[in-house]
């Protein structure tokens, strides 16, 4: 019996292995991330930038996605305040251009809709319809 103790001593090693079971090998596994998004703005004059947000298809199967930049009382659109929608295969990036009159923070966001004539008819498409991700930058 004296040579089994050790078994029920908890150790680092099997404090880690119940641990690990509790929670799952790993969530990040259940969870994969569909889209992703890069937003950046460049100077262009005074108070002017133009910001290209990149949305980043991370399935093998195109999607319709909707992106668009949050409406933000400080910021004008002087071609207009554009949201695209558009078949997503990889990578694609979208474009503004926006005059700020202070520091603010712009945020862009992608969102998988409904696919109705979107994307091309007869492809087989990743449904996630509601999935939505955004981006954050800084204008100082």
């Amino acid at each position: 019996m004296h040579t089994l103790q050790w078994l029920l001593k908890p150790n680092s090693a099997t404090l880690l292995l119940v641990l690990c079971l509790s929670l799952g090998i790993s969530s990040a596994q259940d969870e994969q991330e569909i889209l992703s998004v890069d937003i950046r703005a460049a100077k262009t004059g005074e108070n002017k930038y133009s910001v290209t947000l990149t949305v980043t298809n991370n399935m093998d199967k195109p999607m319709a996605v909707r992106v668009t930049i949050e409406d933000n009382p400080i910021i004008t659109y002087p071609y207009g305040h554009f949201t695209y929608t558009s078949c997503v295969y990889d990578t694609q990036s979208y474009f503004w251009d926006i005059i700020v009159s202070e520091s603010t923070d712009i945020v862009g966001t992608a969102e998988v809709v409904s696919d109705e004539n979107i994307c091309p008819s007869g492809e087989e498409q990743y449904h996630a319809v509601g999935y939505q991700v955004s981006a954050a930058y800084g204008i100082h």
